[in-house]
């Protein structure tokens, strides 16, 4: 997983046993060069913005999350696509540090690819765990989150969490807690080096958390 991948992940059932370190992948991107972090306990794990993730469900316990993108530039920045079956081929022989698609304000998740209709129904820290995604000055969409619904059995936790990002929109999202009295947070955004974080035009439903917004949201 170098953040070249660009095929579908579509349509899968996943069973969360509780494995993994449990830590984020911020702690220990650079001590490996961005190499192999993904294994504080995932559902699924990407590392670049050009694969469409649709459809999938998740369900059980997840040491980290069932869901998390970690596309951070550095260490990637100079990969170049492979030509493979299915690829666009705008895309093929690209370094990702020269995709500028002209159909989305630089780089999204929705520009070739896209996170639509995934569920997560167990326990877990993080729901849809976002890091680095940065934006150009005036955008107001930013990444898509499409139809998703994320359903935490925990006591605590947080349905979406993101790092180093400004703003997404989410579409059709509805994050839920169960537990009475649960401390779950909704959406909580970390370092965002200064600003706060914008969802936009969004049809976002929270429920039966403590707490709708937190962080820098």
């Amino acid at each position: 997983e170098d953040g070249t991948e660009t095929g579908p992940v579509t349509n899968n059932y996943i069973i969360g046993k509780g494995g993994g370190s449990r830590g984020g992948d911020d702690g220990r991107f650079s001590l490996s060069s961005g190499i192999d972090m993904a294994h504080g306990g995932f559902g699924i794990w990407v590392r670049g913005k050009l694969a469409l993730v649709e459809g999938n469900h998740c369900e059980g316990h997840f040491g980290r999350a069932p869901y998390a993108f970690f596309v951070h530039p550095n260490f990637m920045k100079d990969k170049i696509v492979p030509d493979v079956s299915g690829t666009d081929s705008f895309l093929v022989g690209k370094k990702l540090r020269d995709i500028e698609p002209t159909h989305t304000n630089g780089l999204q998740l929705q520009s070739f690819g896209g996170f639509v209709g995934n569920t997560a129904v167990g326990t877990f820290q993080i729901g849809i765990d976002l890091s680095y995604f940065s934006v150009k000055d005036g955008d107001e969409v930013g990444s898509v989150i499409e139809g998703a619904s994320i359903r935490n059995l925990a006591k605590n936790g947080r349905g979406i969490s993101t790092i180093h990002s400004k703003v997404f929109t989410l579409n059709e999202v509805t994050i839920e807690g169960t537990v009475a009295d649960n401390t779950i947070t909704g959406i909580f955004c970390n370092n965002c080096n200064g600003c706060i974080l914008s969802t936009p035009n969004t049809t976002l439903v929270v429920e039966n958390v403590m707490t709708v917004r937190g962080g820098n949201c």
